[in-house]
């Protein structure tokens, strides 16, 4: 699982272009709602898979122009 949530976010801040705490705040914000929490990996871990890729497609049809 650990090696799936690093592969995840290489994706993401690959695509994005974002890293560090942005890409980090980010993430949790889409998919929490808030932007402090615990550890982004210990919130995945416990999250369906596709619930959260609805969360992130809904953070991006917010931000994408």
């Amino acid at each position: 699982l650990r090696n799936q949530y690093k592969e995840f976010m290489k994706r993401v801040q690959a695509l994005s272009g974002c890293k560090g705490r942005p890409l980090f705040m980010t993430i949790r914000a889409a998919l929490t709602g808030r932007t402090e929490g615990p550890e982004l990996e210990k919130i995945i871990a416990h999250m369906d898979k596709e619930i959260i890729m609805s969360r992130i497609e809904q953070a991006l049809r917010i931000v994408e122009p």
